[in-house]
């Protein structure tokens, strides 16, 4: 193995299991454990083996029903997001209803009102599917905090609410 790493560009100069480490990108104590088990039990062994915990850790059912316990319940997982910059617009006249023959679809002037922009800040409940919203007309920390506050209002007081924004 070290001729045939001497011999790769590159490696002329290099340490043979530094080489590997780098080509594998495995530890040191990872090549030599491989190394031993090929020295043992055959080249082809050493080279497929994969690292292996030598005591699996046991954790016992009392340790299991203590986590599960302790965990505060119930535990809401919402993801907040924000739109801001949102053009409020409306048109100028009604919508006029689709005609049997005529038009199949309603039609709409092209004509509109500018009525400013809004920020849209939304929480998606992603165990139930429900959605929170809020519409300001600013775009603050102030406007985020009072949808956290009205989250915080909806669930039980005893939950947990995780945020993913």
């Amino acid at each position: 193995m070290e001729v045939a790493l001497r011999r790769q560009r590159g490696y002329r100069n290099a340490d043979p299991e530094v080489a590997v480490q780098r080509a594998l990108g495995v530890s040191g104590p990872t090549i030599y454990k491989c190394i031993n088990k090929a020295l043992a039990a055959g080249v082809v062994t050493g080279l497929h083996d994969r690292y292996d915990r030598a005591n699996a850790p046991q954790i016992s059912a009392a340790a299991k029903a203590w986590v599960h316990d302790a965990r505060p319940r119930p535990i809401y997982t919402v993801s907040v997001d924000e739109k801001p910059g949102v053009q409020a617009l409306s048109t100028t006249g009604a919508d006029l209803p689709p005609v049997a023959g005529k038009h199949a679809s309603v039609g709409r002037d092209y004509e509109y009102v500018r009525h400013g922009t809004l920020s849209i800040i939304a929480a998606l409940d992603l165990h139930t599917g429900e959605i929170i919203a809020n519409v300001e007309s600013r775009h603050r920390s102030v406007e985020l905090i009072g949808l956290l506050r009205r989250l915080d209002e909806h669930d039980p007081s005893e939950a947990v609410i995780r945020v993913v924004l």
